[in-house]
């Protein structure tokens, strides 16, 4: 298994690029042989009876589907980065960094802008985790690399977040959602392969 994670992050731009610049643009991803029961021209004949039309659907960031960015950066001393929230209805709870991404912006320049406006340093992408995806939003998780910028404290608070710290026991404090609990996990365990990688232990 180890090996296998270890093959994915030395490949994972020339994989994971092409896929994306595909599903970005509307064009058929060739996965494999794979078969289905239950294939496309039955999908497109049940989607108006659910209220979708696919023949006029068009992508559209910002207003017809969201992208939003997510970063989950462990350091060596296997402490998470975690900003605290100053939006009024999660003030004081803590989340990792994140946020939408703007128009004209690609995702490894949404995530490196989203940490450096919530935590104050700079971040150097470095692998994207996962994907999750729900009718009409995605979320791309990355991880990454430190390379500059000053952790935000309290002093320095604004309107994207009130501060942020590097946390060993991330279950001491409040959360904003839960569902960060298993992505902190997958960052914690791909830092781990990452750590073995180097000295040749896989």
């Amino acid at each position: 298994m180890y090996r296998y994670s270890k093959n994915i992050m030395a490949n994972h731009e020339a994989i994971i690029t092409p896929v994306l610049e595909n599903i970005f643009s509307g064009k058929v991803c060739h996965d494999g042989e794979d078969q289905c029961d239950y294939d496309l021209t039955e999908q497109a004949d049940f989607a108006p009876a659910r209220g979708v039309i696919p023949e006029s659907f068009v992508p559209r960031l910002k207003k017809t589907v969201t992208y939003i960015v997510m970063a989950v950066i462990i350091n060596s001393k296997n402490a998470v980065l975690m900003m605290q929230e100053a939006k009024s209805i999660c003030n004081g709870a803590w989340y990792l960094p994140a946020g939408k991404v703007e128009e004209g912006e690609t995702l490894e320049e949404a995530v490196k802008r989203e940490v450096l406006e919530e935590t104050g340093l700079e971040m150097a992408p470095t692998t994207l985790l996962a994907v999750e995806t729900a009718r009409y939003w995605a979320r791309f998780i990355f991880t990454g690399e430190i390379v500059g910028g000053k952790l935000k404290t309290l002093d320095n608070s604004d309107h994207h977040s009130l501060q942020a710290q590097w946390l060993l026991d991330e279950k001491a404090v409040m959360h904003r959602a839960d569902d960060i609990k298993s992505i902190i996990e997958l960052g914690r365990f791909t830092a781990y392969v990452c750590i073995f990688s180097q000295i040749n232990l896989l």
